[in-house]
C-alpha cells in the first residue's frame, strides 16, 4: 500500500499485490489483477478499455444475428477464486488445453442457437467432454510434450525469463514435460497413441491437422518415411500451406532425396 503511494501504475506492485490479497481471499484481489493487466509496459493483452469498447458495440449492436462470447467472465467463472489463472492459462497470453476447451464450449453455447432444430442437441448440456475432444483432435503425449516444450523455451527468454514468478512455473511445466516423456518410452502408450490418430483421421479424413499430427508422431518414432507420407496427405488437402512443403523437403533431404526435398 505505501509504494503504491509512490507509484500506483507500476505493473508489478499491483500484481504482488494481488497476490496477497488472493492468498487472504480478499475480493479486492481481482480488481489489482485487472490494474495490473491494464498498466502492463508489454501490452500482449486486452485490456480492461479495450474489453469495454467489444463490450459497449456489442451493447449497441447486438441482436439476433450479433451477440457477445464474453470469455473472459466465462473463464473466470470456471476458475476457483473467480480470476483466470494457471487453470486455464500458461502464462499471461496462451490458453492451456484445458483453457482451450473451455473457449470452444464457450463458442459453442453461443453458436447452437442459430443451428437449425435439426441439428441442436434436445439437451444444452449434452456437449462431448474434454477427453472427447482430446481425442478427436488426436492430441497425444508428443503434441502436448511439443506444445508444453515450446512454452518452456519462450519462457526462458524475455521479457518473460525476467518475471519474479517465472521459475516456479518453469519448474512445474518442467514437472509436467517430465512426466509425458517418460510416457513416451511406453511401448504400449506408442501404440495406443498411433492408433488413437489413425482412429481419428478415420473419422474426419479430410482433416489435414489429424495428418500432421500423424507425420510428427511418425518423425519422433524415426520413421521418417511414413512422416514424409503424412505430410504429403497434408499437402494433398492444403497444397499451399507452406510449414508442411517445409517439413516434406526436410525429411526428403534426410531421407537422401535433396532434388525431390528442393522441389
Amino acid at each position: 500500500e505505501k509504494a503504491a503511494r509512490l507509484d500506483a501504475r507500476f505493473a508489478e506492485l499491483q500484481f504482488r499485490w494481488a497476490g496477497c490479497f488472493l492468498q487472504a481471499n480478499n475480493v479486492t484481489a481481482r480488481t489489482n489483477y485487472q490494474l495490473a493487466c491494464d498498466v502492463d509496459a508489454l501490452p500482449f493483452r486486452a485490456d480492461s478499455r479495450i474489453n469495454g469498447i467489444i463490450r459497449q458495440t456489442a451493447h449497441e449492436l447486438g441482436g439476433a444475428s450479433l451477440v457477445l462470447s464474453d470469455a473472459e467472465a466465462t473463464l473466470a467463472q470456471a476458475s476457483p477464486r473467480g480470476i483466470s489463472g494457471d487453470e486455464v492459462f500458461f502464462e499471461h497470453v496462451h490458453f492451456n488445453f484445458r483453457g482451450n476447451y473451455l473457449l470452444g464450449r464457450l463458442w459453442a453455447g453461443q453458436i447452437k442457437q442459430w443451428l437449425p432444430a435439426s441439428a441442436a442437441t434436445t439437451n444444452s448440456l449434452d456437449w462431448a467432454s474434454q477427453e472427447i475432444c482430446d481425442r478427436d483432435l488426436g492430441l497425444t503425449v508428443w503434441n502436448r510434450s511439443f506444445v508444453i516444450d515450446s512454452v518452456i523455451r519462450r519462457m526462458q527468454q524475455p521479457p518473460l525469463s525476467s518475471q519474479f514468478n517465472n521459475p516456479s512455473r518453469l519448474a512445474a511445466l518442467e514437472a509436467e514435460l517430465k512426466v509425458l516423456r517418460a510416457q513416451q518410452t511406453d511401448t504400449n502408450m506408442v501404440m495406443r497413441s498411433g492408433q488413437a490418430l489413425v482412429d481419428a483421421i478415420q473419422r474426419a479424413p479430410l482433416d489435414p491437422f489429424l495428418q500432421e499430427g500423424l507425420a510428427n508422431l511418425y518423425e519422433a518414432l524415426g520413421d521418417l518415411k511414413r512422416a514424409a507420407a503424412a505430410y504429403r496427405k497434408v499437402l494433398e488437402l492444403l497444397p499451399h500451406d507452406s510449414y508442411s512443403n517445409q517439413q516434406l523437403g526436410r525429411l526428403l533431404g534426410e531421407l537422401g532425396q535433396p532434388a525431390e526435398g528442393e522441389t
